[in-house]
């Protein structure tokens, strides 16, 4: 049986600290990038021109009538999505929620852009490790 040196228990507790400092900076970086308290609103603009903005601590369905047509967003859970709209191939429809701040949901045939904006301007905008 082969017998541990010092170097053997030096790589362990080195391993160990990495994984460590791995695991705390990760978490930290969840906390940071979750659902921030400051992004509240979802800035709707048609054609450059805002046309509603949402509250998205609410969650309801919301129907925007726009020149083409009607949207009908849902909100749920400080996220926004499409939920229906007669664009051709639904592509906005398709994208999914979308819940972080400088987030877009376009969609191009209504000429629809929804925007996740934020009431603080103190967040964070990167966090390198």
């Amino acid at each position: 049986m082969l017998k541990t040196s010092k170097f053997d228990v030096f790589l362990v507790v080195f391993i160990m600290a990495l994984i460590f400092l791995y695991v705390l900076f990760d978490s930290s970086k969840q906390i940071s990038t979750g659902s921030l308290p400051g992004i509240s609103k979802a800035l709707i603009t048609e054609d450059q021109n805002i046309i509603a903005e949402l509250d998205l601590n609410k969650d309801q369905e919301v129907e925007i009538k726009t020149l083409k047509g009607n949207i009908v967003l849902e909100i749920k859970q400080k996220k926004i999505r499409v939920l229906h709209s007669k664009c051709p191939k639904n592509i906005c429809m398709n994208t999914g929620f979308i819940s972080e701040q400088g987030q877009t949901l376009v969609c191009v045939p209504n000429k629809i852009i929804i925007e996740i904006i934020s009431d603080s301007s103190s967040e964070i905008d990167a966090f390198i490790y």
